[in-house]
């Protein structure tokens, strides 16, 4: 975003930002791979032939926001009845809650610069593409760039040709002001650590602004077996069902280093305690190291259900959905998900 803009944004009441922003937050949710299909349908239920074949040659974002001005009610309905699940994991740091994003004149220059002189040292190609959001609650910001050579097959008649292309990828990172937490999504993690090391330096002015996810394990997963802690949820919240799929944990045998043991759908909470116990993994220990929730919510269909995919020390596949935000208020309530560390104030002189 430039200044210019920023400023605009800043200039409008600060009521109506919230309200903007919680919008673009439904919007953006749906500008993914996975809901393009879904975007499509509703494409085809609201314009002619000419504009449906248009717009398969938009992005997903793009396409959301323009269902979005086309009929505000049925894109918002979609999005409701949309839970994005994605398997590949992101990695999460935290940093100090005391600092403050600054708004920075010509960013997306300036992080389009660093990213070429990262991959220009890489095998990735050196071309790319910045998108990035700044706003009063959250930072996000997306990297499209070339990715390793790799032979394409093609058919030319009936013969198979082969030829060499770089694929385009994508890298992105999400700051959420609230939880001073940043979420960076990269194919490998020399790469999340450059990204989280630019937003460090371009928005904060502090390289080592995030604090080493390696020193404290981020999850707490002993409190999901234990029956002292009930997972109480709110019925305005619509969760029906919480169930464990999976745990990984270190086993007492010692001739096995880890244990990995898969649970039915819909198993309660009492039956997990039980098998985890007769598989020699106790509740009073912190034996735990990765679980996958099902988290149920009102409705019908698969969009009503939610794979949450949790591995210490900071792995996760949250992403900036509404639904993704409830379950992880939730994770801090229940006191799974370790609070991030308070500013001290500094004494008066």
């Amino acid at each position: 975003m430039s200044e210019q803009a920023y400023r605009a944004w800043k200039q409008v009441p600060a009521h109506r930002r919230r309200q903007l922003d919680v919008t673009l937050r439904q919007i953006y949710s749906l500008g993914t791979a996975h809901a393009r299909p879904y975007l499509s349908e509703l494409a085809e239920q609201l314009w002619d032939v000419a504009a449906v074949r248009q717009s398969r040659t938009w992005s997903a974002r793009d396409l959301a926001a323009q269902l979005y001005l086309a009929n505000e009610e049925k894109l918002l309905a979609l999005q409701a009845s949309y839970a994005v699940d994605p398997m590949d994991y992101v990695w999460e740091y935290r940093g100090p809650s005391s600092a403050r994003l600054m708004p920075v004149a010509d960013a997306k220059r300036h992080v389009a610069e660093r990213v070429e002189c990262y991959l220009s040292a890489t095998s990735y190609g050196h071309q790319c593409y910045v998108e990035d959001y700044l706003s009063a609650d959250q930072l996000r910001i997306a990297i499209y760039h070339e990715g390793e050579t790799m032979p394409v097959e093609t058919l030319q008649g009936r013969e198979l040709r082969v030829h060499w292309a770089r694929p385009l990828c994508r890298m992105a990172a999400m700051y959420l002001v609230d939880t001073c937490t940043l979420f960076v999504r990269a194919v490998r993690q020399p790469d999340a650590e450059f990204l989280r090391d630019l937003v460090a330096r371009i928005y904060f002015d502090n390289p080592a602004h995030f604090a080493d996810p390696l020193i404290v394990p981020r999850f707490s997963f002993h409190r999901l077996i234990d029956p002292d802690h009930p997972l109480f949820t709110k019925g305005e919240d619509q969760i029906d069902h919480i169930s464990l799929l999976r745990v990984v944990a270190l086993s007492p045998h010692r001739a096995v280093s880890q244990l990995t043991v898969d649970l039915r759908p819909m198993a309660s909470l009492e039956e997990t305690r039980a098998v985890l116990a007769s598989h020699g993994v106790l509740v009073s220990s912190a034996q735990l190291s990765g679980v996958r929730l099902l988290f149920a919510f009102s409705g019908q269909g698969r969009s009503r259900l939610r794979t949450v995919h949790l591995q210490n020390p900071n792995t996760s596949n949250f992403d900036g959905t509404v639904r993704d935000c409830l379950i992880r208020g939730y994770l801090l309530k229940w006191g799974i998900d370790v609070e991030p560390p308070r500013a001290v104030a500094a004494p008066a002189r």
